[in-house]
């Protein structure tokens, strides 16, 4: 049995690839705002960082992978950084994290790092940078949740105790094994053969790239806010149809999608994959990706579209587990399958650290190998969510993806109003777009002098005579030429068939 999941062999993998990249690094951070006992804190993340062994895993997966020297590096590093004499302390501390969650691990020191930045005297930046082949998003939220009861407990007078990390990962590596000598890894290795036995050869959102595709994993990200508001009245809507607003949101991008390209595409869906209650209390990487086949797709209506949307995903969700390094092997096709991923990220942060309130930020790395990345991040349960896209800078130019987050928008809104419109029949576009299209591309009247066609025509013909006039398949004509075949064309008219000035002659 290997000491690490299908799951990590992939991240390392790709890392070995991109060996010089932060694509994988993880992190956010906490803005706690209140009375802080920094000792306390620190302490907290030690002993919750100290009984978790995907830490101890993910190093050992480095080490056998060739990517690790150094035997004796330590575990993860703590720091604390002190920016409230600066002129700006806040900015000073958002821009030291913005650039430091861009830099990629030095994987002969550690793969977690922690800084503790102060802003003001209650007013503190934990900031939290991890690879991800230790955490995925659900644990970095249950490393948060774990640090801050074991730091309220203490804060509170009670005797000191350790909150210990009672499911070691190293659990779900030899489930993940047994799980590969069962029936079930064949049936659902039956099950994604045949869903994508059949995969268009489209890129999603294609028809937005740029002409020139570049090969570089930079990438930047734009972000809308969804409201409260709609989001409670897209899942009071989806009830009625026995769907999630996470359905509804999938549906929309899947349309969207086809209103830009003429078929349909893989989008990747991220999936929990933790499957009991003792993996849901575990810290390590669990995550795994279902490519979402929309060449299956059918439907003139949202409706349609929503409800198949809704009875696919619970199909592809029974078969979660299989691994989409394992798909990618069986189906032997170059490169990756999907372009896209969406992803809903619902993490329940405890909102205290002790009496100090804590505000929660996910940061981005810089670099990715899809095209585009949705995110839906929602970090509470009264606060308006975040649509979040990134997006490869070298493939998509910042005024389109304005555009694509503006039109996803406008679905939103229009779908669960006018739920069984013809979808050949949406308008998705913003309104400044629609008055270009209807104002400033129809403004085209334009004052001429009272003359005929051929008085312009000869007058072009004499100002730029060796100017390109038709273009026809591999055939051009400057000025000069046609106007030479047209006289040619009317001398043979008036030999031939005796037509006389003013006379006017049909030509097929």
């Amino acid at each position: 049995m290997k000491n690490i999941s299908a799951i990590q062999e992939t991240i390392l993998l790709t890392q070995n690839i991109y060996a010089n990249s932060p694509l994988y690094n993880v992190g956010g951070y906490a803005l706690i705002e209140g009375e802080l006992q920094t000792s306390v804190l620190i302490k907290s993340i030690e002993d919750i960082l100290n009984n978790a062994d995907t830490i101890a895993i993910g190093f050992q997966c480095f080490q056998e992978g060739g990517m690790k020297n150094n035997t004796e590096s330590e575990k993860y590093s703590i720091n604390s950084i002190d920016f409230s004499t600066a002129v700006d302390p806040v900015q000073s501390c958002l821009s030291w994290m913005i650039d430091d969650i861009k830099i990629p691990f030095d994987t002969n020191e550690n793969l977690l790092q922690v800084s503790l930045l102060k802003a003001a005297e209650q007013k503190y930046y934990w900031y939290t940078k991890v690879h991800h082949l230790i955490f995925d998003g659900y644990a970095m939220s249950l490393f948060f949740n774990k640090v801050s009861t074991l730091y309220s407990f203490m804060v509170s007078g009670s005797s000191w105790h350790t909150i210990r990390n009672d499911f070691p990962y190293m659990d779900f590596i030899r489930h993940e094994y047994d799980y590969r000598l069962s029936d079930s890894y064949k049936n659902d290795k039956d099950f994604w053969l045949s869903k994508l036995s059949v995969i268009s050869e489209n890129k999603a959102f294609q028809a937005c790239m740029k002409s020139s595709v570049s090969e570089s994993l930079t990438s930047s990200r734009q972000e809308i806010a969804i409201p409260r508001s709609l989001y409670e009245a897209i899942s009071f809507f989806c009830k009625h149809y026995n769907c999630t607003a996470f359905h509804y949101f999938i549906a929309t991008l899947l349309i969207l999608n086809r209103c830009y390209n003429e078929g349909g595409a893989v989008i990747g869906i991220p999936v929990f994959n933790r499957k009991n209650k003792n993996f849901k209390n575990t810290l390590g990487t669990f995550v795994n990706i279902l490519p979402f086949n929309d060449v299956l797709m059918k439907g003139d209506s949202f409706i349609e579209v929503l409800i198949q949307v809704k009875n696919e995903i619970r199909e592809c969700y029974k078969h979660q587990q299989f691994p989409l390094y394992d798909i990618l092997q069986e189906l032997d096709r170059p490169g990756n399958i999907y372009n896209v991923s969406f992803s809903y990220q619902k993490n329940d942060y405890k909102a205290k650290l002790g009496e100090a309130n804590a505000a929660i930020q996910y940061l981005h790395s810089g670099a990715q190998q899809e095209d585009l990345m949705f995110h839906l991040l929602e970090y509470s349960a009264t606060e308006d969510l975040t649509l979040s896209l990134d997006y490869k800078s070298g493939n998509f130019s910042g005024e389109v993806i304005h555009k694509l987050l503006g039109h996803f928008n406008n679905l939103l809104y229009s779908f669960y109003a006018h739920p069984d419109q013809p979808l050949n029949q949406l308008d998705y576009l913003l309104p400044e777009e629609k008055s270009q299209l209807l104002e400033d591309f129809n403004a085209t009247f334009k004052a001429y002098p009272d003359q005929r066609i051929t008085a312009f025509f000869e007058a072009q013909v004499a100002k730029t005579p060796d100017d390109i006039a038709l273009v026809f398949e591999e055939n051009v004509l400057t000025y000069r030429q046609l106007n030479e075949q047209s006289n040619q064309l009317a001398a043979y008219l008036r030999s031939t068939y005796a037509v006389q000035a003013g006379e006017l002659v049909g030509i097929l």
